[in-house]
């Protein structure tokens, strides 16, 4: 797969993130990552695609530590914003 390819992928892997948790709502629950719900899945996709952006172009050569998971989770866009933050992240980050 070329690089183009693969950012594609996380484009529309992203989308289809995005749209399902548009159609479940924040509250709902993910089975396969009891008790989450899609909001906490949001806030860790998100965190993950962040670290991964500021690795690349800030440090490749090390390992960056970050936030406990508690942290990501509690951190980051209010409720309310979140579903728009990471469609617009989506939009942007993998355009």
């Amino acid at each position: 797969m070329e690089i183009a390819e693969h950012i594609d992928a996380v484009r529309r892997q992203g989308e289809s993130l995005a749209d399902a948790a548009e159609r479940a709502g924040l509250d709902a629950s993910v089975p396969p990552c009891a008790p989450w719900l899609v909001m906490d899945l949001l806030r860790h996709t998100g965190y993950v695609h962040r670290w991964a952006a500021r690795h690349i172009t800030e440090q490749p050569g090390q390992i960056l530590d970050g936030p406990s998971e508690e942290e990501i989770l509690r951190g980051g866009t209010d409720d309310a914003g979140l579903l728009s933050a990471w469609q617009a992240s989506v939009r942007v980050r993998w355009s």
